[in-house]
C-alpha cells in the first residue's frame, strides 16, 4: 500500500498529497484522545440537611385545627420547602417507628408530591416515640449538625430527657412544631 502511494505522490506532485498527509496526521492525533491536565475544581454548596419528621399518629387526625393537625402540618411543610431553595430536605414519618420517606434531596417537586399523599385516613398507629425519628435522622444525614424539625403533638413520654441528651450528644439541632 505504501509504495502505492509513494508513486501516486511522485506521478501528480507532493503538493497536492499535503492534504491527505496532513489529515492522517490529525486522524491518529484525535484517536490518542489528548488530555489536558487541570487541577479539579472544589464546589462548596451552600446549605445545609434538613430533616422534616412528621407524626403520623392516631392523634394527628383530631380536629381541633381545621380540617386535621396533619393537614395543618403538610400546608407548612410545603411552606417550608417552597421557601428554602438552598438546604436539603429529607422526609420521615414517625409513630412508635420511623420510617424514611424521601432521602435528602432539593427537588421541591417532589416533596410537595409527597406531602399531598400524605394520607390521615391510614393512620391506625397509636402513641408516639421521638428518640425513633431522631435515631433516623442521624442516620439519615452525615452533615455535622443537621436540623431536625418535628411536626408532633407530643409523644408518650413524661420528660424528654432522653431525647435531648440524644440530639446533644449526636448533633442534631431539634425544632419543634405542635
Amino acid at each position: 500500500l505504501m509504495p502505492l502511494y509513494l508513486w501516486g505522490a511522485r506521478r501528480y506532485g507532493w503538493d497536492t498529497q499535503i492534504w491527505l498527509i496532513g489529515s492522517v496526521f490529525f486522524l491518529i492525533f484525535a484517536l490518542a484522545r489528548p488530555v489536558i491536565s487541570e487541577k479539579p475544581i472544589s464546589v462548596e454548596e451552600a446549605g445545609s440537611d434538613v430533616i422534616l419528621a412528621v407524626d403520623v399518629s392516631y392523634s394527628m387526625r383530631a380536629t381541633d385545627m381545621a380540617p386535621t393537625r396533619l393537614d395543618a402540618a403538610k400546608r407548612m411543610l410545603n411552606q417550608i420547602v417552597e421557601s428554602d431553595k438552598k438546604d436539603r430536605f429529607g422526609v420521615l414519618a414517625h409513630t412508635t417507628s420511623a420510617i424514611i420517606l424521601s432521602p435528602l434531596t432539593k427537588d421541591t417537586e417532589l416533596l410537595t408530591h409527597l406531602f399531598g399523599s400524605l394520607d390521615e385516613s391510614q393512620i391506625i398507629t397509636k402513641g408516639t416515640e421521638v428518640i425513633s425519628a431522631l435515631e433516623l435522622s442521624r442516620k439519615m444525614s452525615h452533615a455535622k449538625r443537621p436540623l431536625v424539625v418535628l411536626f408532633t403533638d407530643g409523644g408518650d413520654e413524661l420528660s424528654y430527657v432522653k431525647e435531648a441528651e440524644y440530639a446533644e450528644d449526636n448533633g442534631l439541632r431539634v425544632c419543634i412544631v405542635m
